[in-house]
C-alpha cells in the first residue's frame, strides 16, 4: 500500500478524538488501582502484551504516515500500558515500589529505542516500494495487541463470568477509542485493512468482556436479591459458592498459608498436657489424644520402680535399728522392756500400715506389685518381730 497523501478533515477530526479517548483510557483504571490498592483479577500478561505491541504499531502508523494523531496514539498507548503493570507489580506481586518503578522506566526506554531504531530502517524500505517489511510489522503489532485481550477471559472463567479488577470505565473509553480511529481509517483515502482488523479486533473482544458481566448479573439477579433482604453479606449464603467463588491471587499465597496452618498445628501439638485433662477422655485425633496414646518410656518406670525398693529397704533398715536399741534397754528393767516392746510393735504396726498405703498407692498407679503381696510382707513383719522368728 503507497503512503497516504493529503488527509480530509473528517479523519484527522475522527483520529484525534480516538486519539484523546486512548490517551486517557487506562488514566481511569490507574486511579482505580490505586484506589483499591490491590490489581485481583487484572491480568499482568494484558498490559505487558500491550505494552510490546504498541512498539510494532507506533512502528507502523509512523511509516505509514498516518495522522499525527494516530502516529501518536501508540507512544501514549504503550506508556500507560506499563505505568498499570508496575502497579501490578507493586500492589499484587509485592515489588518494592522503586524496583517496580526503575523497571517501568528502564522498559519504555528500551521500546522507545527498538521504535526508533525499527523507524530509521524500514522507512527507506517503504520508500523504495517494498512493502513486506512493514506488512510483517503490522501483523505482529495486530496479533499482540489482540491476544493482549485475552488474558481476561481466563480470570472470568474462573469467576463463572464475573469481571472483576477492571474498570468499566477505562473499558468503556478503551472500546470508543477502537470504534473513532476505526472511524478514521474509513475516512482517509485509502482504508488500511490491516489497521482495520485491528481496531475491529479490540472492539469484538472488549464487547465480549461486557456481555460476559452482564450475563453474570442477570443470573446472579436473585440472589443478590435475597442477601439484601436477609441483610447478610452473599458470601454467607450456600448457594453464593456456585457463583461468588473464592479465587486466591497466587497458588505461591495459598501455599504459604497451608504452611502456616500446619505450623500452627504442629505448635498445638507440641503444647504439655495439663493436670486438668487427666481422666477427661479427648476428643480423637486431638494432641492431648495424641500425647497420651504414646507409651511410656521403660527407662521412666524402671527408675521409679527402683526409687521405691529403696526407701523400703532403708525404712526395714531403721526398723531393725530399733529393735536393737530397745532389746539392749529392756536388759535392764522388764517394766522398761515391755514399754519398749509395745513401742516396737506400735512402731511396727505403723510402719506396715505405711508400706501398705504405699503398696495400694503404687498399685493404683500401675505398678507392678500387688496389693495382697505387700499386704502379706507387712504382717509377716510383725509377726517376725513379735515371735523372733523369721517369717
Amino acid at each position: 500500500m503507497a503512503p497516504q497523501g493529503d488527509i480530509p478533515v473528517a479523519a484527522d477530526i475522527l483520529g484525534t478524538i480516538g486519539t484523546i479517548l486512548w490517551c486517557i483510557q487506562l488514566a481511569p483504571q490507574i486511579w482505580y488501582n490505586w484506589k483499591q490498592k490491590k490489581t485481583d483479577g487484572f491480568p499482568a500478561a494484558m498490559m505487558v502484551l500491550w505494552a510490546v505491541a504498541a512498539v510494532p504499531f507506533g512502528v507502523y502508523a509512523i511509516v505509514q504516515r498516518f495522522t499525527v494523531a494516530l502516529q501518536v496514539q501508540p507512544q501514549i498507548f504503550g506508556s500507560l500500558s506499563l505505568v498499570a503493570w508496575g502497579q501490578i507489580l507493586y500492589y499484587n506481586n509485592g515489588w518494592k515500589a522503586w524496583s517496580a518503578t526503575a523497571l517501568t522506566f528502564g522498559t519504555a526506554i528500551a521500546f522507545g529505542g527498538i521504535e526508533m531504531l525499527l523507524v530509521f530502517t524500514l522507512r527507506p524500505v517503504y520508500a523504495r516500494g517494498v512493502n513486506a517489511p512493514i506488512l510483517v510489522v503490522g501483523i505482529l503489532a495486530a496479533v499482540i495487541l489482540i491476544i493482549g485481550i485475552t488474558p481476561p477471559y481466563p480470570e472470568m472463567w474462573k469467576r463463572k463470568g464475573r469481571v472483576i479488577g477492571i474498570n468499566f470505565i477505562f473499558l468503556s473509553i478503551d472500546f470508543a477509542g477502537s470504534i473513532f480511529s476505526l472511524m478514521a481509517l474509513v475516512a482517509q483515502q485509502t482504508f488500511d485493512y490491516l489497521g482495520g482488523i485491528l481496531y475491529i479486533g479490540v472492539a469484538i473482544l472488549e464487547g465480549g468482556i461486557f456481555l460476559s458481566h452482564i450475563i453474570w448479573r442477570i443470573k446472579t439477579k436473585e440472589l443478590r436479591r435475597l442477601a439484601k433482604q436477609r441483610g447478610v453479606d452473599i458470601y454467607d449464603l450456600p448457594e453464593a459458592e456456585r457463583w461468588y467463588p473464592r479465587v486466591s491471587r497466587k497458588a505461591a499465597r495459598a501455599a504459604a498459608q497451608d504452611l502456616e496452618n500446619a505450623q500452627a498445628t504442629t505448635d498445638t501439638a507440641a503444647l504439655p498436657v495439663k493436670a486438668s485433662d487427666v481422666g477427661n477422655e479427648p476428643e480423637k485425633g486431638s494432641a492431648v489424644s495424641a500425647l497420651r496414646s504414646e507409651p511410656k518410656p521403660q527407662a521412666a518406670m524402671s527408675e521409679t520402680t527402683m526409687t521405691s525398693s529403696e526407701d523400703e529397704k532403708h525404712a526395714e533398715v531403721e526398723s531393725e535399728q530399733l529393735s536393737e536399741k530397745v532389746a539392749e534397754s529392756s536388759s535392764d528393767s522388764p517394766t522398761i522392756r515391755q514399754t519398749a516392746d509395745a513401742t516396737s510393735h506400735n512402731d511396727a504396726q505403723g510402719e506396715a500400715h505405711r508400706n501398705l498405703d504405699e503398696t495400694a498407692s503404687q498399685s493404683s498407679a500401675g505398678f507392678r506389685t500387688p496389693p495382697e503381696t505387700g499386704r502379706s510382707s507387712a504382717l509377716s513383719d510383725i509377726a517376725s518381730r513379735e515371735t523372733g522368728k523369721p517369717s
